[in-house]
């Protein structure tokens, strides 16, 4: 299990961001959000050493910005494992916070396989890794099985322990197969599903507004879905309708 606490001044993105994680694997678990670094130095340092094991935070923030945070929390928890978020305007202070302790940073908007596999990384670096030579034939069927019931039910809120669930493996053995046997990480594969098929729906039923088309492919938040989509395929939905 990856213990973990969020650390955001913005209320939406803490919420995104804790519904996010807990969806993506059943072994990540969001300990504690915070919406201020003075708030979270002081939760965290009452809590036993070892309680977290990774503090993500964002790099600009009132009262104590997220490089200040990271050294005041290295002081009581040196093993702490620390990834910040950035906008690119912070780009140059993020690559100073790594002297920090910092192991990685990620860019706003948050790309949810990005994420993922930072936080896969964590939670491996814990674990023996899985061999090539170990994916046997049951388990191929098991992520053929996955891929297609994904690619059928895409448009659901997934539960990564229920599709766990459906092949009858570990969740968090069958995010690592997952990523050993296709290259991508479930939630990438998700994703990428998803957006085909909301480029089909832009383009085969233009009457859909962009929060319609969103809510089809399993996205409630229209804001969040234009950020994705413009992220993964370099225009906005509508752009995207409009060029093409």
């Amino acid at each position: 299990m990856l213990n973990i606490a969020i650390v955001d001044d913005e209320a939406a993105i803490l919420k995104g961001m804790t519904k996010l994680i807990g969806e993506m694997n059943a072994n990540y678990h969001v300990e504690a959000a915070y919406n201020n670094g003075q708030e979270a130095i002081n939760a965290i340092n009452a809590m036993h050493p070892g309680k977290i094991d990774l503090l993500i935070t964002d790099i600009k923030m009132p009262f104590m910005d997220g490089l200040e945070l990271i050294q005041e929390i290295k002081i009581h928890h040196p093993d702490l494992s620390c990834l910040i978020i950035s906008g690119f305007s912070d780009f140059d202070y993020a690559r100073t916070a790594m002297r920090y302790g910092v192991i990685d940073y990620l860019l706003k908007p948050v790309d949810p396989d990005e994420l993922d596999e930072k936080l896969s990384a964590v939670l491996q670096a814990k674990q023996p890794p899985i061999k090539a030579a170990a994916v046997n034939g049951d388990e191929k069927k098991a992520i053929r099985v996955v891929k297609s019931w994904i690619t059928d039910h895409y448009h659901l809120d997934l539960d990564m322990v229920a599709i766990a669930e459906l092949v009858h493996l570990n969740p968090n053995y069958l995010s690592r197969l997952f990523k050993l046997e296709t290259g991508e990480s479930l939630t990438g594969y998700l994703i990428d599903v998803r957006m085909l098929k909301a480029k089909q729906l832009l383009m085969e039923q233009t009457e859909l507004k962009v929060y319609e088309v969103a809510e089809q492919i399993g996205y409630q938040d229209s804001t969040y879905f234009t950020k994705l989509f413009k992220k993964m395929n370099g225009y906005t939905p509508l752009e995207y309708r409009n060029k093409c």
